[in-house]
């Protein structure tokens, strides 16, 4: 979203606003929260007492930047005001821009009241932005006019902190409900597939060379460029009860992140990774791995894409971005919104292995998926690849082994 497409998109929502209040609304795009926190505990208590008088509103506001308006009614959900309130003080710490940017988007301001576009005097509106940089661009509050038809109750936070608001609310849920609560978290930045490689090789299992390009590098490609807000806005588009709504939408965002370039320092990363897996020009598997894979109630299985035998640097940087975007395929929106998962929590890595020419290949489950027997080894296998069965593009063969007595039987 562009600072003018911002503005632009806060008056529609906020028609009551006064110039203070779109300066306000630029003044956090560019700096965030604005002030450190000293004081969490009294910032907890702060937000509990505004909380009582908060609007039941649930919806954050992306603000032009990697910040959001968070609003206090989120609290109805099981958030607590200290996790907030930690939350809050941990987005207080991320440095924000500089006085340039508030500068440009200010320019980008007066551009649209100039053209008429907002029905703000010129004159009176340079003026009161004039006072305001002579001032050394202070924190403003909300108008009056604002705050009536508004009654404004948020926090600014990051969105490195706002997609953790699910989980945390999570947390906090299972806390209220008993003093003790025992907590695992997987550690998901490898994903659910490379987390498993990851335990399987630290067993001394031959597991093929490799690395993992962890769902950090994913989100912060997708900072770079930008694409959160158009990913979530193209999401919010979609017409469930239209397939062709769906696929249309899907291709969408799938394209956006396919055009966006990869930042050269992330690519330059890629690459001195997958030269030390063989000679640089070493076939491998860019296999992608889901932060939400694997689960007990989600498997996600085949939902996201492979690609084999990828040769050379540049292709090596294409198809972990087809992977990326491969996160956004009609099948895995679908699914997710069947398995009523958060698109803010979702994530996805990849894992770069060097490749295996099979003569045959198979998936093992050290319990029976089917029955959760855990006396049970399942193997299904297949000639060639292993590609093929995973993606369910052939029937495999299928044994079942008695872990205890080594028996063998189809079934």
């Amino acid at each position: 979203m562009s600072a003018r497409e911002f503005l632009l998109d806060q008056w529609a929502r906020h028609p009551a606003a006064r110039l203070q209040d779109l300066r306000k609304a630029l003044y956090q795009s560019t700096f965030g929260c604005g002030h450190l926190v000293d004081d969490p505990s009294a910032a907890a208590d702060w937000i509990r007492r505004e909380a009582e008088h908060a609007p039941d509103c649930r919806e954050m506001e992306p603000l032009d930047g990697p910040w959001c308006r968070v609003p206090l009614g989120i609290l109805s959900e099981g958030l607590t005001p200290e996790t907030l309130a930690a939350a809050f003080a941990q987005s207080a710490a991320v440095p924000g821009e500089d006085i340039p940017a508030l500068e440009d988007r200010l320019a980008v301001l007066m551009g649209l009241i100039r053209e008429g576009t907002l029905p703000f005097d010129p004159a009176a509106a340079a003026a009161e932005i004039a006072a305001w940089r002579a001032a050394g661009f202070p924190a403003c509050h909300h108008s009056e006019d604002y705050r009536n038809a508004y009654h404004p109750a948020y926090r600014v936070l990051h969105r490195h902190y706002t997609r953790l608001l699910p989980l945390l609310e999570t947390i906090d849920g299972a806390l209220a409900a008993q003093e003790r609560v025992l907590l695992a978290i997987e550690g998901g930045a490898a994903g659910g597939k490379g987390a498993s490689l990851c335990r399987m090789s630290r067993a001394g299992l031959p597991v093929p060379t490799g690395f993992i390009v962890r769902s950090e590098m994913f989100n912060a490609f997708m900072e770079a460029n930008g694409l959160w807000d158009y990913v979530y806005e193209k999401l919010a588009e979609i017409d469930f009860t239209s397939d062709a709504s769906l696929i249309s939408v899907a291709a969408k965002i799938r394209q956006r992140i396919i055009d966006s370039p990869v930042p050269e320092e992330m690519a330059c990363d890629i690459v001195k990774y997958y030269t030390q897996i063989g000679t640089g020009r070493e076939p491998v598997a860019v296999r992608s791995s889901g932060t939400a894979e694997d689960l007990d109630d989600a498997s996600f299985a085949g939902q996201q894409e492979t690609f084999l035998f990828v040769i050379g640097n540049d292709d090596v940087v294409k198809y972990i971005k087809e992977c990326w975007a491969s996160l956004y395929n009609d099948r895995a929106i679908f699914y997710r919104r069947e398995k009523k998962f958060d698109e803010r929590s979702i994530s996805i890595a990849v894992v770069v292995q060097r490749m295996v020419s099979a003569q045959k290949a198979g998936v093992m489950f050290t319990s029976n998926p089917i029955t959760n027997d855990h006396d049970t080894v399942v193997l299904e296998a297949a000639w060639g690849l292993g590609e093929a069965i995973v993606s369910g593009i052939v029937t495999p063969d299928n044994l079942w082994i008695n872990k205890h007595t080594g028996e063998i039987t189809t079934e």
